[in-house]
């Protein structure tokens, strides 16, 4: 004899989640695109605006990060993606207001995910870097250099196995690199 009781149970439960993965997802995908424009604000010197962007973005990502410590069945791609965004926006309107990096703590990302949005930090370092080396800005992007070798430096004493991190720090070697031939050309 089969239990229909215990099936319509099962039934509700997977509802529930999908119903419940769904709505991640959305929030997601506000999050990300939210990081998006707050991170053309940053770049372009407009602090306020960003500010104003991160009010609604920290509720989000804090909901977020909720949702999975809750069940970490919900610890899906779109939330990671979303919160790794987040993590690398805020990190770098940190770097662009205050010149420092901005810990693990402050983000509240799960180490994996803070390493991936430092690691994606140092792209917007570069971009930062070749701004200011149209304004001829030489001892800004000299700062910027030390901070993105400082953040390199750190991930190669990781002995990372072959996989996103590695891949990322690889992309940092290229960034700081690229950072070097400004600074090269500038002289």
């Amino acid at each position: 004899m089969i239990d229909k009781n215990a099936f319509t149970t099962l039934r509700k439960e997977l509802t529930g989640f999908d119903e419940a993965r769904e709505k991640l997802i959305l929030a997601s995908r506000k999050l990300n695109n939210s990081a998006k424009k707050a991170m053309y604000e940053t770049h372009r010197n407009n602090l306020e605006q960003a500010a104003a962007l991160f009010e609604e973005m920290n509720a989000l990502a804090d909901g977020l990060k909720k949702s999975y410590a809750d069940d970490y069945r919900y610890k899906i791609g779109s939330v990671t993606a979303a919160l790794q965004e987040w993590g690398e926006c805020f990190a770098y309107f940190v770097y662009v207001k205050e010149k420092r990096l901005v810990s693990k703590e402050e983000l509240g990302l799960e180490t994996e995910d803070y390493l991936l949005a430092l690691a994606d930090l140092t792209g917007e370092l570069t971009r930062r870097a070749v701004s200011l080396s149209i304004e001829k800005k030489v001892d800004e992007v000299k700062e910027l250099r030390l901070f993105v070798d400082s953040i390199l430096g750190e991930f190669l004493s990781f002995n990372f196995r072959n996989g996103e991190l590695r891949k990322k720090t690889d992309g940092m070697r290229w960034n700081l690199q690229k950072i070097e031939e400004l600074l090269l050309r500038q002289i």
